[in-house]
């Protein structure tokens, strides 16, 4: 059946960020597509905040499966670009853990359940 646990990465993105991120949200599914929002801008700094949203499916799901090789995909291309994003799962009936990803290739995970 699956339980319910919300993924979200959230990224700090440069204005040369910008368009390899769009790049990767034209190439998703119309169904994924919207769930990639971007660029916010920063008030200052000349920095934005692109969002992956959660996709609202439950583990082992087929729309949570393809969900998670978005975020992964994603996820990939933003250690390939030396670009900071965080990653987040909460809610429902998962607690929540904490991993992130800094410019240099560091990374952090806290997890608690």
């Amino acid at each position: 059946m699956g339980y319910i646990a919300n993924d979200v990465t959230v990224i700090i993105a440069t204005k040369d960020d910008n368009k390899w991120l769009a790049k990767f949200r034209d190439g998703l599914n119309e169904d994924f597509m919207p769930l990639l929002v971007g660029p916010i801008d920063h008030a200052v700094n000349g920095l934005y905040t692109w969002v992956l949203t959660p996709n609202g499916s439950k583990d082992r799901w087929d729309t949570k499966r393809t969900g998670q090789r978005v975020q992964d995909r994603l996820e990939a291309r933003c250690r390939k670009h030396n670009t900071d994003y965080v990653t987040v799962r909460f809610g429902g009936d998962y607690r929540y853990e904490i991993g992130a990803t800094i410019t240099g290739g560091s990374h952090l995970t806290s997890h608690t359940n």
